[in-house]
């Protein structure tokens, strides 16, 4: 998971398994969090990590490394839109 986007669905879950998983987070920031999406899959490929992202990155990735592959559901479904100039 990146640093600098730890969901808020871990953060302030009242799901156990949410609870430990940001506490063990929270307790191992130095080896468990990544500081980009990059760095976090080469890590997966290159050691024994696990890593999670949005699922639109992991998508990205699986698609273009057959080494790659995505366990389990989404954790939480968010839309996005997109903004750009007129014309």
């Amino acid at each position: 998971m990146k640093k600098q986007s730890r969901t808020p669905v871990l953060q302030n879950s009242n799901v156990s398994t949410f609870k430990r998983m940001n506490a063990y987070f929270e307790a191992n920031k130095d080896k468990s969090l990544m500081d980009s999406n990059k760095l976090g899959f080469e890590r997966v490929k290159k050691e024994n990590y696990a890593y999670i992202s949005e699922s639109t990155s992991i998508d990205y990735q699986v698609q273009r490394n057959c080494d790659l592959m995505q366990i389990g559901s989404l954790l939480d479904n968010k839309g996005y839109g997109i903004a750009g100039p007129k014309g």
